[in-house]
């Protein structure tokens, strides 16, 4: 905040000293000032955040304006959150949210991801329980099937677990320990050759 007196005052008499305070006089931004007697404009700030992805990947980034903004951050997916870094990795179809935050405002955007599972036009058949989980995820396949892949991704995409099957019957079960993952949300990748499955977990 910057403040003047007015030189033509009577120095004098101390009634007629008029305060001059330079600051935001825009309502709709950030940092308005309501004591601001004169604009400065200049240094208004808007708080934007938009999202961005390149062609058919599921990584969101929230790129905030002024690009120097400290803000937190807030995904949503079905109106719960599911992550609050600048980046995230849908899981699912679907819309979703960010919202960011500061001390003074606030701004949110939304995209829909419609190609999480665009590739995966063969699906393998199985069926998995319990999701929520704890400590072991069990999983049936309903034919007999070989070189099997499974991979557990969290929400920025990383691989936390994998296992390879070599030959699996059908009817037959296959349990995956996963109690050293932390709770939240994963994706759960099943993958045979040309066939592919993706599962969405929770880890309560």
């Amino acid at each position: 905040m910057y403040v003047e007196y007015n030189s033509l005052a009577n120095t004098n008499d101390q009634s007629c000293i008029t305060p001059i305070v330079l600051g935001c006089t825009d309502t709709t931004a950030c940092n308005y000032n309501a004591a601001a007697t004169d604009s400065d404009d200049d240094i208004c700030y808007i708080l934007t955040v938009a999202i961005e992805t390149s062609s058919l990947t599921s990584v969101l980034t929230a790129i905030v304006s002024p690009a120097d903004s400290v803000v937190a951050y807030s995904w949503l997916y079905n109106g719960a959150e599911v992550g609050i870094e600048s980046t995230y990795t849908a899981l699912e179809n679907g819309v979703y949210s960010v919202e960011v935050s500061n001390s003074t405002c606030d701004a949110s955007a939304s995209f829909e991801i419609q190609y999480v599972s665009l590739h995966e036009l063969n699906p393998l058949k199985v069926n998995l329980y319990p999701n929520p989980f704890k400590d072991i995820i069990n999983i049936d396949f309903i034919k007999s099937t070989s070189n099997i892949e499974l991979r557990i991704l969290n929400t920025l995409g990383e691989e936390v677990k994998y296992e390879k099957i070599v030959q699996n019957r059908d009817g037959s079960e296959i349990q995956i320990q996963v109690s050293d993952l932390p709770k939240g949300m994963y994706l759960l990748r099943v993958n045979s050759g040309n066939y592919l499955n993706s599962f969405v977990l929770i880890k309560n």
